[in-house]
């Protein structure tokens, strides 16, 4: 029998065993150095928070022990953002953890300190310091340094977030626009909870809210100032309308409270918003004060938020009914959804279509004398940029004030650098209201 040969060993595929051996090594070598990296250098939110706190605000210390063990942060949403924690300082200041949206690519987080000043009457609460704690995709957030930290919204009232004092326009770094906006919102966002939960100051503004969500069938609501001025038109009597607000429920309805008087004469109407005029004629409130009168929720069921929207605009335009068919003009770009009549010319909702993402924006725009006399923006579907419109609202509104309906206005001068899609979509809304007045004027 023939002696078997034995085949010689192939030396590229040892090589190659060896190569794989050696990585595997490499890699569970890696992952166990990185496993006790990991523990060695971890920071928790405790000690990032008491690194912050040395660096921005020393009395600090190491805290409040007792409240920070018991406190139970509730409602931590608000229509500015959200407060994820809450901490008390050793010398009684808060520490909040606040996040504010609208940034270039997502959320800014803050700590951010309030402090109580003064006692009785002159009670008072205002930020002490700021710094960020962390962030979404900022790339430009590095422009925002030391000089900012110590002079945006330090030693400012509280009570003073929805003023000029905390205004995106006094509080922002050229080019960081986005960034500062989500910074701004997260520094609203602590306000509004110091107010309205911590309940460090009292003004008007949050007796209203506190006496709303108060009110039976309204869990889960949160509420904010919707309107500040240009109430005069819904007195009843010598009765002055102190407040409209806005109330958001995730998957629910948005409200609005209408609220009358102040103190133990306060009288409260809450409805559904965005009704037609007719439709709020005929449903009953969500909810009310027991001491409310038929004469107060008479005016509530006649007028609607959007009629004083309207109002603040053209202080003379009276509402005559609301036009229940619509029949969409030929060649628009988005669709019309409500028509509403007045004396003095008409208030068209449409919806315009082109923006970022094949999104929409939609808008009401007056028309009267054949002309555009007030537009704004009702909403928006998926536009990441809308803040950068109301960050220069008093010169955007100004935007088709005085057009015709009778010729297609270009996109031209109206628009928002770096959100041309949605200034294109708001002037595709326009130009179909326009041409929907246009076709009704023919018709």
């Amino acid at each position: 029998m023939a002696e078997k040969v034995k085949k010689p060993a192939n030396p590229a595929l040892i090589a190659a065993v060896k190569a794989v051996a050696v990585l595997v090594c490499i890699c569970l070598v890696c992952v166990a150095l990185l496993a006790l990296c990991n523990d060695l250098l971890y920071i928790s939110d405790d000690e990032k928070l008491a690194r912050a706190m040395s660096a921005i605000y020393a009395d600090y210390g190491t805290g409040d022990k007792e409240f920070n063990d018991s406190y139970t942060l509730t409602n931590g949403k608000n229509s500015f953002g959200e407060v994820t924690d809450v901490k008390k300082a050793q010398d009684g200041a808060y520490v909040l953890t606040s996040k504010g949206g609208g940034g270039y690519k997502g959320t800014v987080t803050i700590y951010i300190v309030i402090k109580q000043e003064g006692s009785g009457a002159q009670m008072d609460a205002v930020v002490k310091a700021w710094t960020v704690k962390e962030h979404d995709g900022e790339t430009f957030l590095g422009n925002i340094g030391d000089a900012q930290r110590k002079s945006w919204y330090v030693d400012q009232s509280i009570t003073l977030y929805n003023s000029d004092a905390f205004a995106l326009n006094n509080n922002k770094v050229t080019g960081t626009t986005l960034s500062s906006t989500a910074i701004n919102n997260a520094v609203k966002a602590a306000c509004d909870y110091c107010v309205n939960v911590l309940e460090l100051v009292s003004t008007p503004e949050s007796d209203a809210i506190k006496a709303t969500s108060a009110l039976s069938g309204l869990d889960g609501y949160t509420f904010s100032v919707a309107a500040s001025d240009g109430l005069d038109d819904y007195k009843v009597g010598d009765t002055a309308l102190s407040f409209v607000l806005q109330g958001v429920k995730d998957g629910a309805d948005e409200l609005e409270a209408f609220v009358y008087g102040s103190g133990d004469d306060v009288q409260i109407v809450v409805c559904k918003s965005w009704l037609t005029h007719q439709e709020r004629a005929r449903q009953d409130p969500v909810a009310k004060t027991a001491n409310v009168s038929d004469e107060v929720v008479a005016k509530v069921k006649g007028l609607s938020y959007f009629e004083h929207r309207v109002r603040q605009s053209l202080a003379d335009f009276e509402f005559v009914g609301t036009e229940e068919t619509i029949t969409q003009p030929a060649g628009i770009n988005g669709t019309i959804n409500k028509v509403y009549n007045g004396t003095n010319g008409t208030v068209i909702e449409a919806t315009g279509t082109g923006g970022y993402s094949n999104g929409t924006v939609t808008v009401d725009v007056v028309i009267g004398d054949d002309a555009i006399k007030a537009w704004w923006i009702v909403g928006n579907e998926g536009q990441t940029f809308i803040n950068r419109f109301f960050d220069d609202w008093a010169n955007v509104s100004k935007w088709y004030v005085g057009s015709s309906i009778n010729d297609p206005i270009a996109l031209g001068d109206n628009k928002v650098t770096g959100a041309s899609m949605s200034s294109t979509a708001i002037n595709n809304a326009v130009n179909a209201a326009c041409s929907y007045a246009k076709a009704a004027k023919a018709a």
